[in-house]
């Protein structure tokens, strides 16, 4: 015979969505966390990188204004072309990794903006809340009476059956 305790899925979707509800406060932690870790405050970096890329930009034009004029030997132009170029290729490389990461978050984000109206909604949980909902949780305890929600960043949620 066994022990174990069953709970109807449309009980435990209700007590799960009643758990997260009214914890915006919660998932704004988890948004903050999220642009913490994935540095999306990267504006400025973003802005001086643009900055420095148009800096070599001007630097490599006036470098070929130079050996036009014949004010440069042909030996430092091929190394300050080629130190620009590295130059260059490293600012490209951190503008993509810039711009990815802020893609990242915005795909975050609207997976949090999304959890968070499906949950004040009420309508029934989609593929995109199970995965942020797995994304969130650690475990799920369930008892007689309720389960505890134990969350990734630390903290409990706890709900009783409805």
């Amino acid at each position: 015979m066994c022990d174990s305790h069953h709970i109807n899925e449309d009980v435990l979707e209700h007590t799960i969505r009643a758990a997260f509800d009214g914890m915006d406060d919660v998932l704004d932690v988890i948004e903050e966390s999220c642009a913490e870790v994935l540095e999306v405050d990267n504006h400025a970096e973003m802005e001086q990188v643009q900055q420095d890329i148009i800096t070599i930009q001007e630097a490599v034009l006036a470098l070929h204004k130079a050996q036009q004029q014949g004010s440069v030997s042909e030996m430092d132009y091929e190394i300050k072309i080629a130190s620009y170029s590295q130059q260059m290729d490293e600012l490209q490389e951190r503008q993509r990794e810039l711009k990815a990461t802020a893609g990242r978050f915005a795909e975050v984000k609207y997976w949090m903006d999304s959890f968070r109206e499906h949950v004040h909604s009420g309508e029934k949980m989609d593929t995109t809340d199970a995965v942020v909902l797995r994304q969130l949780t650690d475990r799920i305890v369930v008892y007689d009476d309720r389960l505890e929600i134990h969350l990734r960043i630390g903290g409990i949620l706890e709900q009783k059956y409805e």
